[in-house]
């Protein structure tokens, strides 16, 4: 059995941001809150399935619900993608795509496993998984819920996090969302986050 290590460190507040670093901060740790406090607890090992593993290496390939239950074995499910995301020993793709196939679970636990690690995940391409994962599942059954987290996420000082919530964004339907992005394009200034946001109105 190895020691995995663990790649969940609190998140830096960013000061480059106009949209003011601290109200993002407070914002994104009261939905941590939430998340933590529905986080079922721990395995007792951080060890993987090589069947989960395999399967997570498949290059464009979604697997059926049933088949990552089955790869997971004995641990639940939603934790032992969990797990895998946030194990720095493995390569970055299997981690991303841990962090996508939790929308195939809906509910709690991959509720707040994806804010969670939206949250405190330290590479930039788990952090855009994570986001554009929980908009995409959790507005599929709370929009409420997922239109909170989009308006908290594009507070982000760091334009790759705003760009993730526009690019999932266009999954929920109505004004709400649509009012969201037009509030954000008003005040937006990287360019990359005015391209999703163009994209986002040829879409709609």
């Amino acid at each position: 059995m190895r020691a995995n290590r663990t790649e969940l460190p609190a998140p830096a507040p960013h000061p480059e941001h106009p949209a003011g670093p601290r109200r993002f901060v407070g914002s994104i740790a009261a939905l941590c809150l939430v998340a933590l406090a529905a986080l079922p607890a721990a395995a007792a090992t951080a060890d993987h399935s090589p069947a989960l593993l395999s399967l997570l290496r498949a290059i464009d390939q979604t697997p059926p619900a049933e088949a990552v239950r089955q790869a997971a074995g004995k641990v639940q499910v939603e934790e032992a993608l969990f797990q895998v995301s946030v194990d720095a020993d493995l390569p970055l793709y299997p981690r991303q795509r841990a962090i996508s196939l939790l929308s195939l679970f809906p509910g709690e636990a991959s509720r707040a496993y994806l804010q969670n690690t939206a949250a405190q995940a330290q590479l930039q391409e788990l952090r855009w998984a994570a986001i554009y994962t929980y908009v995409r599942s959790v507005g599929s059954y709370d929009a409420p819920a997922a239109l909170a987290f989009c308006s908290a996420w594009l507070q982000s000082p760091r334009p790759l996090d705003r760009e993730a919530v526009i690019r999932a964004i266009r999954h929920l339907k109505g004004p709400e969302a649509d009012g969201l992005v037009a509030h954000q394009a008003a005040t937006e200034t990287d360019a990359t986050v005015l391209a999703a946001i163009r994209r986002y109105w040829l879409r709609r």
